[in-house]
């Protein structure tokens, strides 16, 4: 049985540049670690590798917060 929620003034609130550019770039790095570790695995410099594609999306929401932390002032430490 499929639920209908109503989104609050806060998960309504429209994404600015900055924060669409903050996420497609934690996502791409996500993937070139990931293709780095494919290519250490092949060159039997590392042992093994968990691979994360087509996860990287995942990523973003605690990554953005934690930039976020990061960016207030350290007497300020809390979630954005």
């Amino acid at each position: 049985m499929a639920t209908r929620t109503q989104l609050g003034p806060r998960a309504a609130k429209a994404l600015t540049k900055a924060d669409l550019l903050d996420m497609y770039r934690v996502m791409l790095l996500s993937r070139r670690i990931d293709d780095k570790e494919i290519q250490l695995k092949r060159q039997n410099k590392i042992y093994f590798q968990i691979s994360g594609a087509g996860h990287e999306a995942v990523l973003v929401p605690p990554t953005i917060g934690s930039i976020r932390i990061i960016a207030t002032a350290p007497s300020a430490w809390r979630w954005a």
